[in-house]
């Protein structure tokens, strides 16, 4: 009897430190996520990791070219209309509309 004891306490030890490793490496996941920004299941990222003064100092003049350049740097619509505090729609019809050339 003291053997099956002994090998359900062993059985037990392992389960938990299971899960305790499956603890810390969901936190490390969670930590770099936070680092780098997070991502969705498409791969865009969902949180804008820059500063407005940061795209100025990339020559960005308008909302129309942050937008723009947003996207091109893989962040999802929602998240551009967040941290540029204007709607969905917006961003939307910004990237949507071709540029008119300028002769």
């Amino acid at each position: 009897m003291a053997k099956a004891q002994k090998v359900i306490k062993v059985e037990e030890d392992v389960v938990s430190h299971e899960d305790a490793v499956t603890a810390s490496v969901e936190q490390m996941v969670a930590d770099i996520l936070k680092e780098v920004g997070e991502v969705d299941a498409n791969g865009k990222k969902t949180k804008v990791g820059l500063t407005m003064e940061e795209l100025e100092a990339k020559g960005l003049k308008n909302k129309s070219q942050v937008i723009r350049f947003l996207d091109s740097e893989g962040y999802t619509r929602s998240s551009i209309a967040l941290f540029l505090n204007v709607r969905y729609q917006h961003v939307r019809n910004v990237l949507v509309t071709p540029l008119k050339r300028t002769a």
